[in-house]
């Protein structure tokens, strides 16, 4: 979103998953909390399985072991001190003066049970950028690209399709 606000010549288009300009103080305590278990207990199971509790549904959890576990296994080889540091950051942000700034084709994604980059924040991201689509992944929380990848997929071949080309097939 910076970025393609702050230099429009260098962003062709822009696809916005699962995100959001600003989430505002009261996700602090939040932020604060998974910061305080990276510093003092690392990339632990606890963190890591409240985020997995956060990112996917209990259904594809259970469907999807080999998935889940790969995003575990990354999140456990994440350094604390640079996750510390990307969540300090994600707390502070605040890019909603920028969002009519874009001009580029914007894709805005996400999943309909998203509890932390709501559906609310997803709207108000499409309703700021001119010309932008928004997509709704029924039933998915905050990985919706992961939880819902043919849906991601099939949405993002067609977003980014020459104009002259069908539809891609369902």
């Amino acid at each position: 979103m910076a970025l393609a606000s702050a230099a429009p010549d260098v962003v062709a288009s822009l696809v916005l998953c699962d995100t959001t300009p600003c989430y505002g103080p009261e996700a602090k305590p939040r932020w604060d909390e998974r910061i305080r278990i990276a510093e003092t207990q690392g990339m632990t199971g606890n963190l890591i399985e409240k985020t997995m509790e956060i990112w996917f549904t209990p259904g594809f959890r259970a469907r999807q072991r080999g998935a889940v576990d790969r995003v575990r296994a990354m999140l456990r080889h994440t350094d604390p001190r640079g996750y510390a540091a990307a969540v300090r950051a994600l707390g502070v942000v605040d890019l909603r003066a920028t969002l009519g700034a874009i001009r580029c084709p914007t894709l805005v994604v996400v999943g309909e049970q998203d509890p932390g980059t709501t559906p609310a924040m997803a709207r108000g991201i499409h309703e700021s950028i001119a010309g932008s689509r928004l997509l709704v992944i029924p039933g998915a929380l905050h990985c919706s690209v992961v939880e819902a990848a043919d849906v991601f997929n099939r949405a993002l071949l067609e977003f980014l399709a020459p104009p002259d080309l069908p539809p891609t097939p369902a």
